[in-house]
């Protein structure tokens, strides 16, 4: 990586400040494929794998996919490359996510609004405003 050694010490903290994370995501696949390398497929005999063992090794190797896909996802939502798949799956989930807030904010405001308009009320006219069901005493 000799292109980085033309950047300056202002440009290597902005390039660590924007990639750290997803820098550090690689870091912990790359450790969870190498432990599963290390452990079941170095220059040891290679023996039977347990079936224990495999479904171990599918969860590890699961962990690696899931926190190395994240990182390309970040990645192209940090530099704006909006056409990636994974980008338009997490914006249209974004939006989604977005909506279900904004849908729980609106709920718990007229929720408020309606104990609000209830506090000065005598009980039959509380129900009816908030039932729309008419009591009698």
């Amino acid at each position: 990586m000799s292109y980085l050694s033309e950047l300056t010490a202002h440009e290597r903290l902005t390039v660590d400040n924007a990639t750290i994370d997803i820098f550090a995501a690689f870091e912990n696949g790359s450790d969870l494929i190498y432990e599963i390398w290390e452990r079941y497929f170095s220059n040891r005999v290679q023996k039977a794998i347990e079936s224990s063992d495999l479904a171990f090794i599918g969860q590890i190797l699961w962990a690696a996919y899931d926190l190395m896909s994240d990182a390309i996802r970040d990645y192209h939502l940090m530099l704006g490359h909006y056409d990636e798949p994974s980008v338009e799956c997490f914006l249209e989930t974004a939006k989604r996510a977005q909506l279900t807030a904004d849908a729980a904010k609106a709920r718990e405001h007229a929720q408020e609004e309606m104990r609000s308009a209830t506090y000065d009320l005598n009980n039959a006219d509380a129900i009816k405003l908030l039932t729309g069901k008419e009591v009698s005493a």
